[in-house]
């Protein structure tokens, strides 16, 4: 059997190297995070109409939009998606 392209030479398993670890584990983080702020505005555009609602609003939608740019960033730099 052939060895997988760029697969180390004498057959031992590598470890990414700890900056694809780290951004990895980064990745995942933030991906739970976008989750957690999509609730919150699934929540605050449930409540209705006031100023105080209207301000918390629209700052979790620039939250969340700022969160999505990172995460798609990071996952560019992974080759996810």
């Amino acid at each position: 059997m052939l060895p997988l392209p760029g697969a180390p030479k004498d057959g031992a398993m590598h470890a990414a190297p700890p900056g694809v670890s780290i951004l990895a584990a980064l990745v995942d983080r933030i991906e739970d995070q976008v989750e957690r702020q999509r609730s919150v505005l699934a929540e605050l555009q449930g409540l209705g109409p006031s100023d105080t609602r209207s301000a918390a609003l629209e700052e979790a939608e620039q939250w969340l939009e700022s969160l999505e740019e990172v995460l798609g960033a990071a996952q560019r730099n992974l080759g996810r998606r």
